[in-house]
């Protein structure tokens, strides 16, 4: 399974205690690799490959295996992106034939959130006609 943009970990430190032991392979990636040694000192370093990964690029060219992966976990990041359909499109190359996308997505702005968040650089980089006026889509436009 991989994460896509672990950052911090926090999606992660809920799906690993729910993991058979040894039972699993576990890539956790970040744009940056910046995250990488506060979450393997916290999550340990013996069953989690950490590896630097651009969504927003062919992740095949970044040395990742085409449709080697039966679950991507993506927690609030893909919103992150210029252009949602070819963000999944690499999402989708990473999945393996019959593997699943657990996305997990806030679906509207709130303004608390913009105000938070609206000072990183990925929360207003979306460039694509689904988003026209903020980064979050609406559950019409992930359907």
């Amino acid at each position: 399974m991989i994460e896509v943009g672990a950052g911090t970990g926090s999606a992660t430190a809920s799906v690993l205690p729910e993991l058979p032991d040894g039972r699993f392979d576990y890539t956790y990636t970040d744009i940056s690799a910046g995250f990488f040694a506060e979450a393997e000192a916290r999550f340990g370093d013996e069953a989690i490959d950490y590896r630097p990964l651009d969504i927003e690029k062919d992740p095949v060219e970044q040395g990742f295996d085409s449709h080697g992966y039966d679950l991507l976990i993506a927690s609030n990041v893909l919103h992150a992106t210029r252009y949602l359909e070819e963000t999944l499109g690499h999402c989708r190359d990473l999945l393996a034939p019959s593997g699943q996308l657990i996305a997990l997505e806030n679906l509207s702005g709130l303004g608390w959130m913009d105000l938070t968040f609206g000072q990183l650089d990925g929360w207003w980089r979306f460039a694509d006609d689904y988003r026209p006026h903020h980064a979050l889509a609406s559950p019409a436009v992930w359907r």
